[in-house]
């Protein structure tokens, strides 16, 4: 389907929030770090990240090969713009495991999962 929309990305008191919606290739992965590199220049004071991953997601999984190129593009993106407190929630084992090596690999700390959205707000919303 020409136009799908793969992901959506929208500020809310001093969140940005991200849902993925369907699987990002490279180039998904790099245009979606530059919008949120350029509303994170864009707004003041200590902003915040909510990562929704919905089931759909899930619907397509890439190859060993792009998750590996995917992997390399998103640490790099991660150092580039630098990310602040992040919650993730949603995501299945899997995703969560793909996710913690990349981060580990950035040598990023400041997020976690989370299994419900509520208490992924309630984390980012503590000082």
């Amino acid at each position: 389907m020409v136009g799908e929309e793969i992901y959506k990305i929208w500020v809310e008191k001093e969140i940005v929030n991200v849902e993925l919606i369907k699987s990002l290739s490279e180039k998904d992965i790099e245009e979606l770090f530059k919008k949120i590199g350029e509303i994170l220049k864009n707004l003041s004071g200590k902003t915040k990240i909510l990562v929704t991953i919905t089931k759909d997601y899930y619907s397509t999984v890439p190859s060993s090969q792009l998750r590996k190129e995917m992997v390399k593009k998103t640490i790099n993106l991660i150092r580039a713009i630098g990310i602040p407190k992040t919650a993730i929630f949603g995501g299945n084992v899997m995703t969560n495991t793909m996710v913690s090596f990349i981060l580990a690999a950035a040598k990023i700390k400041n997020v976690k999962f989370f299994s419900k959205k509520e208490q992924a707000l309630k984390w980012l919303n503590q000082s």
